[in-house]
C-alpha cells in the first residue's frame, strides 16, 4: 500500500494531538520549507504491521517529525500478541514494563520514519562542514490507561493528561574514510507535569513526563 499524502490535516489524523499543548513546529511555514502530513504509512515492528500518520516540516537541510501517532493492523496475530503482552504487564501491576514496552515500540517507530524522511535528502561529506539536521518531538505528559471501547480486546494506552514537549535532535552526514553515515544525537529539554488524572480507572496512575519515547531507537527487540 502506498502512503497518501497531503499538505492539510485531517481531524482523524490529528484529534489525539489537539488535547496537548502544541509540541512541534507551529505557525506558517519559514520561506523554503513545506509542511506535509502523511497518512497509513506502514512501518514493521517486528512481524507486526502499524500504520503510521505523521506530519513533516521539511526545510533545504533540516526536517521536523511532529503529530506522530500509528494504529496497529488488527488483523495480524503478531499486533495482538504484542498488544496482549502489554496489556498482561498492566493487569499483574507491572506497569514501569508496560510504560518502557510502549515507549519502544513509539521510539522504533518515530526512528523508522526518521530513516525514511532521511532518505529524501542527499547526506553531506563530513569534511563539509555541514549536515542533514532532523527533530522529532512528542508530547511529553502522558498517563497509562486501559483502552476498554473494545470489550473482547482491551488494550494499554498512553493518554496526553497535561502540557509538555519532548524533543530530540539528530546530526547526519557522510564520513567518506569509514563510508557510511555518522549520526550524533541530543535531546531537548524535560519538562515538568502536573498530576492530572484523564483515566479514571481503578488504579489512578499518575501523569507523569515521558520522553523516552523519542530516543532513537533503530533496532527493535521483543520484551
Amino acid at each position: 500500500m502506498l502512503p497518501k499524502q497531503t499538505n492539510k490535516h485531517s481531524n482523524a489524523a490529528t484529534l489525539a494531538e489537539t488535547r496537548d499543548a502544541p509540541c512541534g513546529p507551529t505557525g506558517t511555514p519559514p520561506d523554503g520549507c513545506i509542511d506535509t502530513t502523511f497518512y497509513d504509512v506502514p512501518i514493521a515492528v517486528g512481524p507486526c504491521t502499524v500504520f503510521v500518520d505523521y506530519t513533516v516540516r521539511k526545510c533545504q537541510n533540516s526536517f521536523s517529525i511532529f503529530d506522530l501517532h500509528f494504529d496497529y493492523d488488527t488483523t495480524n496475530m503478531f499486533c495482538i500478541a504484542l498488544q496482549t503482552s502489554i496489556l498482561n504487564k498492566y493487569n499483574q501491576g507491572e506497569f514501569r514494563a508496560a510504560t518502557d514496552a510502549l515507549n519502544q515500540i513509539y521510539s522504533f517507530v518515530a526512528t523508522k520514519i526518521e530513516e525514511i524522511e532521511l532518505g529524501k535528502f542527499t547526506i553531506p561529506n563530513c569534511n563539509s562542514g555541514y549536515n542533514i539536521n532532523s527533530q522529532i518531538f512528542a508530547a511529553s505528559c502522558l498517563q497509562l490507561c486501559l483502552d476498554e471501547e473494545n470489550e473482547n480486546r482491551p488494550k494499554v494506552v498512553q493518554i496526553f493528561c497535561g502540557e509538555g514537549c519532548c524533543s530530540r535532535y539528530s546530526y547526519f552526514c557522510y564520513d567518506e574514510n569509514l563510508k557510511k553515515v555518522l549520526v550524533s544525537h541530543q535531546n531537548g529539554p524535560i519538562p515538568s507535569c502536573e498530576n492530572n488524572d484523564v483515566c479514571n480507572s481503578e488504579f489512578n496512575l499518575n501523569c507523569t513526563v515521558n520522553c523516552d519515547r523519542v530516543l532513537y531507537n533503530p533496532f527493535f527487540g521483543d520484551f
